[in-house]
């Protein structure tokens, strides 16, 4: 498992946070919908390690010298993501630390599989 230090405001403020390998029948859906959702592709894909039970995973995407957080949410649906995604964007305009939100190739952002809702 690597160990990534950072200040994570979104995480409750955890400075430590691991990341592991995953199998590959995982890491080739995640692959799958980084391609159609954001045209991304060739990335290197870490689970976050956690031992309790989550609405939502989360992964480290490495592309190069570029790293981006692929946050997969089991609970909401796109009008509760989408009111999610506008807070984040008014937070971030008003001087707040907040992530860049990536738009996915359709203008959106996030995109929505039968396995649930995906954000960059």
């Amino acid at each position: 498992m690597t160990l990534y230090t950072d200040l994570n405001p979104f995480n409750h403020g955890t400075a430590g946070v691991g990341y592991e390998e995953m199998l590959d029948g995982e890491s080739s859906r995640l692959v799958t919908v980084l391609e159609e959702g954001w045209q991304i592709a060739g990335a290197n894909i870490l689970c976050l390690s956690a031992e309790t039970e989550k609405n939502s995973n989360n992964f480290r995407v490495e592309i190069g010298d570029k790293t981006y957080l692929l946050k997969h949410s089991h609970i909401n649906t796109p009008e509760a993501q989408a009111i999610i995604n506008r807070s984040v964007a008014y937070l971030k305009d008003n001087g707040v630390k907040t992530p860049l939100i990536l738009p996915t190739v359709d203008g959106t952002t996030f995109y929505v599989t039968k396995s649930g809702i995906f954000c960059v």
